[in-house]
């Protein structure tokens, strides 16, 4: 498991919070590693089977979405064919648009006034 932020301090809050959950884990943290990074832009493509993304969308101040759009990109690029991409993100910035354009389509798996949770896999 693989956990990104490009915040340092996100990434030691989630190291801290696999410490004091270690045992959650079965003796498995060994198989966690975190990383402050561009998304997945150092990831080896084809390498991963499923992405979990809540993509930020304000850049400072402003609300935007470029984030996304670009977050989604490399998860495309790191998904192995069959990979699967979940997304959990305000309804109204529209990222089933850009799922539909990246994965050819996108299933609405959960939402409801405010949030959706997005499905897309990519073509085996």
């Amino acid at each position: 498991m693989l956990g990104v932020d490009e915040s340092y301090r996100a990434v030691a809050c989630a190291r801290a919070n696999l410490t004091r959950n270690e045992a959650a884990l079965a003796g498995e943290p060994g198989r966690v590693r975190f990383t402050a990074a561009d998304g997945l832009a150092g990831v080896e493509p084809g390498s991963l089977d499923l992405v979990v993304c809540n993509p930020p969308f304000h850049e400072g101040h402003a609300v935007a979405d470029v984030c996304a759009g670009r977050l989604f990109a490399q998860a495309f690029a790191a998904l192995r064919p069959g990979g699967r991409l979940l997304v959990v993100g305000n309804r109204h910035l529209g990222h089933h648009a850009k799922l539909d354009r990246l994965f050819g389509a996108h299933r609405l798996l959960d939402g409801d006034a405010r949030f959706v949770v997005l499905g897309a896999a990519r073509a085996r």
